[in-house]
């Protein structure tokens, strides 16, 4: 397995509460899920007692760019003396790096400038989603591009984080073998007992992405073994 300066060294001897991470992400908190998934996270990770900072859009009144295909999208621009000035305040030991885009890539560079490990986590297939926004002959063009950044991104970093073994075997085609599956994360609220009790449970909705790392089996599993339950679901896929 590929050693990297998370596994030894000074940063290991750091205690866990003296540890700063900074999150760049280019994905607003809650939003999107991508922005859901590290809202859920990094609480789990302050009660370990890490220092964490999210970086992202909402955070900022910066400017935005169209996404190539779809004006009804818009890619943020990082305020770059604000964000320049927070993260050397924070002094982070190690970025996360969830999204190749502006924000992303300015970790990049930031984690470049003051030697400073970071991990990127690979959530998204941006190759495949280059099919819905470029036409050809540009779709070859940019899906190049993102093998590309993705490719540099991916051996440059300290580790790599996906959450499905689809995503997985992205990262191993490009010749990375070391990948840390964690799988999806529960916000805080359903980690807490509800305030009062709300009498018997009869019903069951599942909202989200028909997508294998939902688990959607076991839902239709659980469907079957409690058949005085009704059982609900609202579910998108995009194609």
């Amino acid at each position: 397995m590929k050693r990297t300066r998370l596994a030894d060294g000074k940063f290991r001897s750091l205690p866990e509460s003296s540890v700063r991470v900074a999150v760049l992400s280019d994905a607003a908190s809650e939003r999107n899920e991508v922005g859901s998934y590290y809202y859920d996270l990094v609480p789990q990770f302050e009660l370990l007692g890490f220092q964490i900072e999210m970086f992202h859009p909402e955070r900022y009144q910066g400017c935005s760019l169209p996404m190539p295909g779809d004006s009804t999208q818009r890619l943020p621009l990082p305020p770059v003396r604000a964000l320049h000035q927070q993260l050397c305040r924070f002094d982070p030991h190690l970025l996360v790096l969830p999204t190749p885009g502006f924000y992303g890539l300015y970790g990049l560079w930031f984690a470049g400038r003051k030697k400073r490990p970071f991990i990127v986590a690979h959530h998204t297939d941006l190759e495949a989603l280059t099919s819905h926004y470029c036409r050809p002959p540009w779709d070859s063009v940019v899906r190049l591009g993102w093998r590309t950044l993705n490719e540099r991104l991916f051996r440059r970093a300290e580790g790599l984080v996906t959450t499905c073994a689809r995503m997985e075997s992205q990262i191993n085609d490009l010749g990375v073998v070391s990948v840390f599956r964690p799988g999806t994360v529960l916000g805080s609220e359903f980690m807490r007992p509800p305030v009062r009790r709300a009498g018997p449970l009869r019903s069951i909705l599942f909202a989200g992405r028909l997508a294998a790392e939902k688990n959607l089996v076991a839902f239709l599993q659980a469907s079957q073994a409690y058949p005085d339950i009704e059982f609900h679901s609202y579910c998108w896929r995009w194609s």
